[in-house]
């Protein structure tokens, strides 16, 4: 049967070109997708390296000069205490596990500061000069579970920064660009950095903490700076609330109890759970993806229902030929596997100029970027895979009606008029 259904295509292969033309386009459009999706998975499938659950984000204020209440600091010194007891105060809370104060430096936030980072022996990729710096109080690796790239605990982490306090830094395990290389980084701890021109000494390193869901680890190298906590027109409160105490309302309960929480011109405006603001900062990434979703499964069904056409045409046109076979003693399952099989045969001879289309497209990178570059052996093949299995669905679900209508035809009707 197999050398008679070659025979048969290429008998017609005029008809038989124009719809491996349409195969093949439809291979490497869909390849293009199905490669697009399998990046922004395996992204958003990425250990984060951070975690925000019952984390909220604190939004503290100081009054207005114009206010009846304001408060004239003599000197630095005193506001400093004001903040400082705010910050103890929400620490000493007994549903709070931990408080960070910083400066540009929680996740999803959209914004952050940054530096060059540099060493007298290391290559740091781009010069050192894309890296995110998280100047923040030593509890931050606790606030948002930190890990050491040996495994260490987000306490220990935070220990060290206790300890040093001043003149280091913590750096992440992707720093040098790969996080093959973390044990080289890992040699250099003890030694000092130039940090966007500071003399720093770097104390230890942690796993790569990701910017946000749908940010490559590779795209996210950070370091950690020590501070004391003090107020900054860009700081930042952010407290863990203790697992077992968290229902979800703390934003409402602390909000209730802000008076309580007025130190000098210092006052809690606003609380929000992180998932909200994770929410609200990845919206337009997910509707993005979502629309891309949509007119994906728009052009997946139009393929489709050209698939069902271009067959039900074609089983139309061929009606005479079945009846014939069919009185000539073929079975109705060797008609329908006859069908089915012709267009499933035409995709695997179509599929290696598929897929050299497919690496054409990957050596001109017109593809995305991901873990090593626009090619990836695995990656390729896995996306080569999940396209044939998507094209040869639709080739059998578009033969399927022309094909069951086939197996039922009369073969004395149909050829009625021969």
């Amino acid at each position: 049967m197999k050398r008679k259904l070659l025979r048969q295509i290429s008998n017609e292969w005029r008809a038989n070109t124009w719809l491996s033309l349409e195969l093949l386009i439809v291979s490497v459009v869909l390849w293009y997708l199905v490669d697009l999706f399998y990046v922004n998975i395996s992204v958003f499938n990425e250990p984060r390296g951070f975690n925000t659950e019952n984390c909220y984000l604190i939004n503290q204020r100081e009054l207005s000069p114009k206010s009846p209440e304001y408060k004239e600091y003599e000197d630095g010194g005193a506001e400093r205490d004001d903040f400082q007891k705010l910050f103890e105060a929400l620490r000493n809370r007994p549903d709070v596990e931990a408080v960070e104060a910083g400066y540009n430096a929680f996740f999803y936030n959209g914004s952050n500061s940054g530096g060059p980072v540099r060493h007298e022996t290391l290559d740091i990729p781009n010069d050192g000069r894309y890296i995110v710096h998280r100047r923040v109080t030593a509890d931050f690796p606790i606030v948002f579970r930190l890990r050491g790239s040996l495994g260490e605990s987000s306490e220990e982490l935070a220990k060290i920064l206790h300890e040093k306090q001043r003149g280091c830094f913590l750096a992440s395990a992707n720093l040098l660009g790969d996080e093959s290389r973390a044990g080289e980084l890992r040699d250099h701890i003890g030694e000092v950095f130039d940090v966007s021109g500071d003399s720093l000494v770097l104390a230890g390193v942690y796993q790569t903490a990701r910017y946000a869901d749908f940010y490559p680890g590779y795209s996210s190298p950070s370091i950690i700076i020590p501070r004391a906590p003090r107020h900054t027109s860009n700081g930042e409160l952010v407290v863990r609330v203790k697992e077992k105490m968290d229902d979800g309302h703390f934003d409402e309960l602390l909000m209730k109890e802000a008076d309580n929480y007025r130190f000098g011109n210092f006052y809690i405006a606003s609380v929000k759970p992180f998932t909200e603001i994770r929410n609200n900062f990845q919206r337009n990434t997910v509707k993005g993806l979502t629309q891309m979703a949509i007119a994906s499964l728009f052009l997946a069904l139009n393929i489709f229902l050209g698939i069902l056409g271009t067959f039900w045409f074609r089983t139309r046109q061929r009606m005479s030929e079945i009846a014939l076979r069919m009185a000539c003693g073929a079975s109705r399952t060797s008609v329908f596997r006859r069908i089915v099989s012709e267009g499933e045969v035409l995709l695997l001879l179509v599929t290696p100029v598929a897929i050299v289309c497919d690496w054409l497209l990957t050596k001109y990178q017109m593809n995305t970027w991901h873990n090593g570059g626009y090619f990836v052996a695995p990656r390729f093949v896995a996306c080569v895979v999940i396209t044939w299995a998507l094209v040869s669905l639709m080739i059998f679900l578009g033969s399927l009606f022309p094909a069951r209508r086939a197996m039922h035809v009369a073969p004395a009707v149909a050829l009625k008029d021969e």
